[in-house]
C-alpha cells in the first residue's frame, strides 16, 4: 500500500496482494515461535534488490502489466529512470530497513509479554530445577540444517 497512488481507484486485487498480504505478515510475527532479527534486514534489502534489477530487465524485455502498460507499479516506471532508481534505493535501503524495524519491535513485544505472562517460574509444572546436576540433565541435540 506504500505505493498507492492517490486518485487511483483501491480495487480488490490490491487489497488482496498488499493489504491482506501485511496483516497476515504482521498477525505471523506476532503468534509463532520465530525469530525476527535486526540482521534479518538483509534478506529483505536482497530481495528488494534483486525485484528492482527484475523489474529494470522486464521493463528493457519490453514486458507489461496487466493494462499494457510498460511497468509493473506505476512508481517503478523506467521511462523515468532517474527517479525510479532514486525510488528503488529509498525503498531498499530506508524502507524496508524501517519496515524490518517495526518487525522487531513486535517481536521484541511478543517475547516481553510472553516471558511475563508464561515464564516457567509461572508454570506449575516445572521441568528444570537449578538444583539438578548437570548428568541428570537431558541433552538437546539440534540438527545442522
Amino acid at each position: 500500500m506504500i505505493i498507492f497512488l492517490a486518485g487511483k481507484t483501491l480495487t480488490a486485487i490490491d487489497i488482496e496482494m498488499h493489504l491482506v498480504n501485511s496483516v497476515y505478515v504482521i498477525i505471523n510475527v506476532c503468534v509463532t515461535g520465530m525469530p525476527v532479527r535486526l540482521l534479518h534486514v538483509w534478506f529483505s534489502v536482497l530481495f528488494a534488490l534483486v525485484y528492482s534489477l527484475f523489474s529494470l530487465f522486464y521493463f528493457l524485455a519490453g514486458g507489461t502489466n496487466h493494462n499494457g502498460n510498460p511497468y509493473i507499479y506505476p512508481a517503478i516506471d523506467w521511462r523515468n529512470a532517474g527517479s525510479t532508481a532514486l525510488y528503488c534505493v529509498i525503498v531498499t535501503f530506508v524502507e524496508v530497513p524501517v519496515i524490518q524495524s517495526v518487525l522487531f519491535g513486535l517481536h521484541k513485544l511478543k517475547v516481553t509479554c510472553s516471558r511475563r505472562c508464561c515464564s516457567v517460574e509461572n508454570s506449575a509444572e516445572r521441568k528444570w530445577s537449578p538444583n539438578q546436576t548437570q548428568e541428570n540433565e537431558k541433552k538437546i541435540e539440534y540438527p545442522l540444517v
